[in-house]
């Protein structure tokens, strides 16, 4: 059995692809790729509310 996904406007899918692209920009920019890959890594280890009290 194949996985079922939502269809999506065209619209969507652009801005999709634009926030891709300005997130990856900004990582190469400011060299940051390291802490985004630990902020993952965290987020998907931990509870949401145990990531907020980390980082805020």
């Amino acid at each position: 059995m194949g996985k079922s996904y939502p269809t999506v406007s065209e619209e969507y899918l652009k801005a999709v692809e634009k926030a891709r692209r300005k997130l990856r920009g900004f990582i190469a920019e400011k060299n940051c790729a390291p802490l985004i890959l630990r902020l993952a890594y965290d987020c998907e280890r931990h509870p949401a509310d145990v990531i907020l009290q980390i980082f805020l």
